[in-house]
């Protein structure tokens, strides 16, 4: 029963204050004004992530001192450590929402949040491979780890450019991931993927498209920063490998890491905007947005459904197989997206 109380208050004053935030003064009014490479066409708020990190802070401060059960309190030491990391990334994204920041400094910051975590012990020691053995990360476990949580919170960034996406990912990630922990007894860490989910689920009311509210990247550089952290608890408490997480979040990984790849090879700067995600291709092609958002929403419901065989299965066969399984299912979708835009891509507007 708290639990559901510490969720249903969360997701109130998230779709509150997403509602007020759509209309709010003018001190917190951040435009998103349309551009060649964007996909809308009318100016937006874009400071959606304010209402998902403010409701997020809400149902943890109810359940720091509201639980009678020190299984679902996530006061701890730890914990306000990671909160600062947490308010760190969301204080350098708001100003670069403002008023725009280099990307050197964007990222220094990030490192020195990823950096927080990585201190209470948070590592990435290990990635095992089913079917051949575990492979020891050594000296490399502290880069690796600060490389993950970097990757993670911009990723989400990356992927925040079409109404309801990010928001959808949120959703979809972080209630598999809680339902995961949940059965395995990690409570806190359940609660807390419960608090992200049901905060998306408020602001998604608002930035469904037509969106009335854009997270911006107040919110989405947060909410990736967020999704890394809860990983690495994860696998720390012993409670899934690496693989569960990163399949619940791979239509996210897949795309990114593909296109800044691409990007790469090419020299071209890989922060700057673009149009080159496949969502952005499929819309750019004729798709609608609405339609893009349910294949995305599909690509969710399979990765959920992977990850949960992949938790479920006693043997290394089956989880190989479904690695093997999600690698040729994007590889198949890549190619029909790049197909499918090349033959009917429209002009940029603007």
């Amino acid at each position: 029963m708290f639990i559901g109380l510490t969720l249903g208050i969360t997701f109130v004053i998230s779709t509150f204050l997403s509602r007020w935030l759509v209309s709010a003064p003018k001190s917190l009014q951040i435009l998103d004004q349309p551009n060649r490479r964007s996909l809308h066409e009318v100016p937006r708020q874009r400071t959606g992530g304010l209402a998902i990190l403010a409701s997020i802070l809400s149902g943890g401060l109810f359940s720091a001192f509201g639980a009678r059960s020190e299984a679902f309190a996530l006061l701890s030491w730890d914990n306000l450590l990671i909160c600062l990391g947490v308010l760190l990334i969301a204080a350098i994204s708001f100003c670069d929402d403002r008023r725009g920041t280099p990307a050197a400094i964007r990222l220094v910051v990030h490192v020195l949040a990823a950096t927080l975590p990585v201190l209470t012990g948070l590592r990435i020691n290990e990635v095992p491979v089913p079917m051949v053995g575990v492979f020891k990360l050594g000296v490399l476990a502290v880069p690796a780890t600060l490389l993950f949580i970097v990757w993670m919170a911009n990723l989400f960034n990356f992927m925040d450019g079409m109404d309801g996406l990010a928001a959808g990912m949120a959703i979809w990630g972080f209630s598999a991931l809680g339902a995961i922990v949940f059965f395995r007894g990690g409570f806190q860490l359940a609660l807390l993927c419960g608090l992200v989910a049901v905060a998306a689920g408020g602001f998604l009311i608002s930035n469904f498209p037509p969106a009335l509210l854009f997270m911006g990247d107040v919110g989405s550089v947060p909410l990736g920063f967020i999704a890394g952290l809860v990983t690495l608890r994860a696998v720390q408490q012993g409670i899934c490998d690496i693989w569960v997480p990163v399949l619940l979040f791979s239509p996210f990984i897949v795309d990114t890491t593909v296109v800044v790849l691409r990007r790469l090879t090419r020299g071209a700067r890989v922060w700057e905007a673009h149009r080159e995600h496949a969502y952005q291709k499929l819309v750019l092609s004729g798709w609608s947005h609405r339609q893009t958002l349910w294949a995305e929403y599909a690509m969710m419901t399979a990765s959920v459904i992977g990850a949960g065989i992949y938790a479920g299965a006693a043997g290394g066969l089956v989880r190989l197989a479904v690695l093997v399984a999600a690698a040729l299912a994007y590889t198949t979708v890549l190619i029909f997206v790049n197909h499918h835009s090349r033959l009917n891509m429209k002009p940029l507007h603007g």
